[in-house]
């Protein structure tokens, strides 16, 4: 969807993807993600790690952390994952001020 987004339809938009994971092991399509993100100025893509390794240079903490640096809240929210991160998730964009309507979800287990 992003990369259609970006390569097909030309959006100007600014598209954030952050994605949180445990550690480096169970990160996916960072590659790609990276490559659209070195392609597309207007694709910013973070990855967080909640138990990273010493070696890590990326940013460390909960997803919820990567929230804190956002400051438009005339913004669609997409948010995807388990029930109580969602729920963390959307507390933090309402408690900035991004209203309810704005922000959609979908919970994978």
């Amino acid at each position: 969807m992003i990369s259609y987004a970006l390569e097909t339809e030309g959006t100007k938009r600014d598209i954030f993807l952050k994605q949180g994971f445990r550690n480096e092991e169970n990160v996916f399509a960072k590659k790609i993600l990276s490559d659209l993100s070195a392609r597309f100025s207007n694709f910013h893509y973070e990855i967080c790690l909640s138990q990273p390794t010493d070696e890590w240079q990326g940013t460390k903490g909960r997803i919820t952390t990567t929230i804190e640096a956002i400051t438009d809240t005339d913004i669609d929210v997409y948010i995807c994952g388990a029930k109580q991160m969602i729920a963390d998730v959307e507390t933090a964009f309402k408690e900035k001020g991004v209203p309810p309507q704005q922000i959609y979800y979908e919970q994978f287990y």
